[in-house]
């Protein structure tokens, strides 16, 4: 009898074990603040009124019933966000077949992206929930333009027509995020493109972001220059301006572009070059980066002085030696570098350019020996046919800009040639402004942004 007892009470026990391992859970109240952030830098949360929020709980499969014989997923509860974003779920503590703890939360509003968000709990907890705009999107604009150096900050740039510029995004997507499927997510993936107009101006308007604000790379791509890049931050409701500088890239100098004074005499050994950059020396801060002088060089030439610069000894022993493939005159030269590929500091982006500074040749039997303006073809030849074409010669590295003037002085054209080398340059004048043919006109040169030399030419096309 005292075993019969003794076996009820423990019978007892596992029942009341059993009974209380699988019952039914206590009540869960899941609330919180659905709210969108246009501007995350500023950390001010903006709430989401009119939202439907919902909260979904997996179907537990039985052993007699198929995947397919009734939806997977049971509606626990629903609401709406007041004014201020805020919503309130409760999970009810008597539910069957449901898998208790995993469930999922759905967030609608036809202004903002939906979200599905999987959430783990069995106790009552908060939960804030952040909405993407759908009528948001980040507008990047800018402008395209050649003829300058990098680090030449008075230099007019000309606009480059047709240069394609893209954006590029650099994060995935936020887990749970559904978004359009246009909109391409994933890094590195072309999301828009733009082309430039006559003006060198794009425009590449509403931009889908993955979140409310994300980092992407902006391209501009032309024939015969390296593409430049850059990289920045943005974010719903703004619009980034961001513009480019392209520098062709060079295959060899000739001796039109790179002249010497041959009085001095010739040093293989060591030159002294004057630098236009922010007060490195060439040879130890590339050569220290892994990065070559040559894949910098925008183009080398002579100038008459060096009072004007910061001086870098290069050493055959150097970075120099790997751009040096010809004995060079000693003298006093000029290297235009590009600030995409100096590296000032340790954190910086060095993008490589695909071609490089060939072989230096150096015309040292014709100096020039001052700075000029002239006709490039006699008066007798075709001109319909070729043009009208100017010869400047420059006796150093210098900013050029060329303004035509009628007869009576009126402006009717100005054409900013940007940085040249020293040397020889062709002009190609193409018809200019209201200029009539065989019109006589006066073209004045500014060096430097000083009117240096005039010239009465008559124009043809």
């Amino acid at each position: 009898m005292g075993k019969r007892n003794l076996f009820s009470k423990l019978l007892a026990a596992v029942i009341m074990i059993s009974c209380n391992g699988f019952s039914a859970p206590s009540e869960v109240n899941i609330s919180g603040i659905v709210y969108h952030d246009v501007y995350p830098a500023n950390m001010v949360n903006r709430p989401v009124s009119g939202a439907e929020v919902k909260i979904w709980a997996p179907r537990l499969m039985l052993l007699n019933r198929g995947p397919d014989e009734e939806d997977q997923y049971i509606l626990l509860d629903s609401a709406v966000t007041d004014e201020n974003g805020s919503y309130s779920l409760t999970i009810p503590s008597t539910i069957e077949n449901i898998g208790y703890g995993t469930y999922s939360i759905s967030v609608t509003h036809n202004k903002f992206v939906s979200r599905i968000i999987p959430l783990n709990t069995t106790k009552d907890k908060v939960f804030d929930i952040l909405l993407v705009s759908t009528e948001a999107k980040t507008q990047i604009k800018g402008f395209v333009g050649t003829g300058c150096s990098n680090v030449d900050t008075l230099c007019k740039l000309q606009p480059v027509e047709g240069c394609t510029v893209e954006v590029r995004a650099t994060f995935p997507p936020v887990d749970g995020l559904l978004l359009p499927d246009d909109i391409v997510l994933y890094t590195g993936v072309i999301r828009l493109r733009a082309v430039t107009n006559k003006q060198g101006l794009y425009n590449i308007d509403s931009i889908p972001l993955s979140s409310n604000g994300e980092k992407v790379y902006v391209s501009a791509l032309k024939n015969g220059y390296p593409a430049p890049l850059t990289q920045t931050s943005v974010y719903n409701k703004s619009s980034e301006e961001i513009d480019f500088n392209l520098v062709r890239e060079f295959g060899t100098y000739n001796n039109d572009t790179v002249l010497i004074d041959p009085l001095e005499p010739a040093d293989t050994d060591s030159l002294t070059f004057s630098l236009f950059t922010t007060g490195h020396c060439c040879c130890s801060d590339f050569w220290n980066k892994g990065v070559s002088v040559k894949d910098t060089i925008i183009f080398i030439s002579y100038i008459v002085s060096d009072t004007s610069c910061s001086k870098c000894d290069c050493e055959s022993a150097g970075a120099w030696e790997q751009f040096k493939s010809a004995p060079i005159p000693a003298g006093h030269y000029a290297i235009y570098t590009s600030e995409v590929n100096y590296c000032p500091g340790e954190a910086c982006h060095v993008e490589i350019m695909s071609k490089q500074v060939g072989e230096i040749t150096i015309d040292a039997a014709s100096p020039i020996k001052q700075t000029v303006i002239r006709k490039n073809l006699p008066e007798t030849a075709s001109l319909k046919t070729l043009g009208s074409n100017l010869l400047i010669s420059l006796r150093q590295s210098s900013l050029i800009t060329l303004k035509i003037y009628d007869i009576q002085g009126a402006l009717l054209s100005e054409i900013q040639m940007g940085k040249l080398p020293a040397g020889n340059h062709k002009v190609e004048m193409k018809k200019q402004g209201n200029v009539r043919a065989s019109e006589m006109v006066i073209v004045q040169m500014n060096v430097d942004g000083v009117s240096r030399v005039s010239k009465g030419v008559r124009l043809f096309y």
